[in-house]
């Protein structure tokens, strides 16, 4: 379990994230939403009595100090994890100067959008979770959306001083791009129901190879097992009254990107090659609501089963991609 928890912490803060995040987004996601609708339907059962009103208020304060003790217990878990394995305050403070998406880059961008990916996570499960605690929408979003930016930069801070990484501006911007993302579909649903950032993730196949040095569960740094793609749902069409045929809403159009070669976990001699491309693939958020009558879809059962989908892509569907060889070898 101790282990557990460490990996998640490494794969949620750290370069790239793992599938391990879908299990995140069920607990912080569905049970504040499923709690929320158990304390709505409890308060509205006895709303009349003194005593009731007396325990939601008490229940309310309790939720309101629960988001502080969430937010300063995830900055010093994040220093503490920092600390110990990022090798903060190992060095003096120094810049890092990492690239983009250039094939000299150490990830070919693959790290950039990883930034991008787990802040924009980051910031749309704080908002869930503070929307039960708060209880209030606009707090709530104001809230994650500075939790999020401020981890962020508390990263790049502690890579200031360690003797291996350095303080990346161009990680910064992918982190806030990431949580922009996050802020602008939870404030406009509509825009939700159309687009979506999703992780794809593979491992590589000497990634589990222990006898070759490589350390065997450092998800993050097997770069050539990851995919990130922005999906537009054909599903959002019938959301705002559309008339579409049945069969598109799951349907999404994937414009995604992914590179091979930029891994230690590969054998040397493998070109660097970098993939951008374009999908088709199902949108699964559609078959959990096909488990439930229409006029339950909006319950929050069932959009707490839909979060896993939202953040990570099954990969079922087809790719056309384009492969950019950088001429350089491991």
């Amino acid at each position: 379990e101790v282990y557990l928890y460490f990996l998640f912490f490494e794969v949620f803060m750290k370069r790239l994230v793992s599938i391990c995040i879908s299990l995140f987004f069920v607990l912080t996601i569905s049970f504040p939403l499923l709690a929320q609708e158990a304390n709505l339907e409890n308060n509205a059962i006895n709303d009349s009595s003194d005593s009731a009103t007396v325990t939601y208020s008490e229940n309310r304060d309790f939720k309101r100090k629960a988001t502080y003790w969430t937010i300063a217990g995830s900055f010093a878990l994040v220093y503490y994890y920092g600390a110990e394995a990022w090798d903060w305050g190992e060095g003096g403070f120094r810049w890092g100067d990492e690239g983009w998406f250039g094939a000299n880059t150490p990830s070919g961008g693959m790290d950039k959008l990883g930034h991008m990916w787990a802040h924009y996570a980051v910031m749309r499960g704080f908002n869930n979770l503070f929307e039960y605690t708060l209880e209030d929408k606009k707090e709530a979003l104001i809230l994650s959306t500075s939790t999020a930016a401020a981890i962020g930069l508390l990263i790049e801070l502690g890579d200031g001083t360690s003797s291996s990484w350095g303080f990346s501006y161009q990680d910064l911007i992918f982190d806030w791009l990431g949580v922009g993302l996050g802020v602008v579909l939870e404030a406009f649903p509509v825009a939700d129901e159309f687009i979506g950032f999703t992780w794809e993730y593979w491992p590589t196949d000497n990634f589990l190879h222990e006898s070759k040095g490589r350390k065997k569960f450092h998800v993050t740094g097997d770069y050539s097992g990851h995919k990130y793609m922005i999906n537009f749902k054909l599903a959002g069409f019938k959301a705002i009254g559309w008339d579409i045929p049945e069969f598109l809403r799951y349907i999404m159009i994937d414009f995604g990107y992914y590179t091979r070669g930029y891994t230690d976990y590969e054998d040397p001699g493998t070109e660097k090659t970098r993939h951008p491309y374009i999908g088709i693939s199902i949108n699964f958020m559609e078959i959990v609501k096909d488990f439930f009558d229409e006029k339950d879809q909006n319950s929050r059962l069932c959009k707490g089963l839909q979060q896993p989908f939202k953040y990570m892509h099954v990969p079922v569907g087809y790719e056309a991609q384009k492969t950019l060889h950088s001429g350089n070898y491991n």
